[in-house]
């Protein structure tokens, strides 16, 4: 199918009506045309196949990280990098043993591996630049994190105005370690949520995950299936 891009009525921009339609939209909830202009970067798609987690959505920060890293980049002021990794981590009792997108051993994630590393390091995974300013738009990233081990310190998403400061702005959304012995559970990837509708009005942005090491090697961070996701604003008809 060549790309030619439709908008769903909860803000997402897929490839093509086929991708819409695979990943469960009906043809009455989608217009052609990506949603509010936003800018898109297109896979091949020769085929339609649609994973359990998996979606054909493809905006320009997207990535599953299970063909490269789709322009996100290791940033030059941490102290380690994240690195494209699949199945289990090196270092046992930390780090998933499979991805988010495909749940199995052959998925792609990024992986900030603790081994080697002093406490209190970082590693920086930084965004390509993308448009969330629309207005009446309210937008988001949506990922998935996992965040296993004795020795996990916590990880954060910063995000930069580039029109305005070139600041980081830091911690708009933290997690602390949520390791529990006793809750094997919280041993699994997690979804996490950046609201950006704060920054409408600054122009581009850019953001940038930090995996900061506790005091030893169990102590991993891994994150896949970033999304940008926008959505009409619920105040935006009001008053008119």
């Amino acid at each position: 199918f060549a790309p030619s891009p439709v908008c769903s009525v909860d803000g997402v921009t897929y490839r093509n009506a086929e991708c819409a339609e695979c990943n469960g939209v009906r043809e009455l909830d989608y217009s052609r045309g990506a949603c509010y202009n936003q800018v898109e970067e297109y896979d091949a798609c020769a085929a339609v196949s649609c994973g359990p987690n998996a979606s054909c959505s493809k905006l320009v920060a997207d990535c599953d990280f299970e063909e490269g890293a789709c322009g996100w980049r290791n940033g030059a002021d941490g102290e380690f990098n994240f690195t494209m990794a699949s199945g289990a981590s090196i270092t046992a009792g930390t780090g998933p043993t499979t991805d988010h997108t495909t749940g199995n051993r052959t998925g792609g994630y990024m992986l900030a591996d603790a081994s080697g590393r002093r406490e209190g390091d970082e590693a920086h995974l930084v965004s390509p630049a993308f448009d969330a300013t629309a207005n009446g738009v309210t937008c988001k990233m949506t990922f998935w994190y996992h965040m296993w081990g004795a020795d996990i310190k916590g990880m954060a998403v910063d995000v930069r105005r580039l029109q305005v400061d070139g600041l980081w702005r830091l911690g708009v959304w933290s997690k602390e370690s949520v390791f529990a012995p006793g809750q094997p559970e919280l041993n699994a990837w997690l979804p996490g949520e950046v609201d950006l509708s704060g920054f409408r009005a600054d122009g581009a942005l850019q953001a940038r995950v930090r995996a900061i090491r506790g005091k030893g090697a169990r102590g991993d961070i891994a994150i896949d299936d970033v999304k940008l996701v926008c959505t009409q604003d619920e105040a935006a008809g009001e008053g008119e």
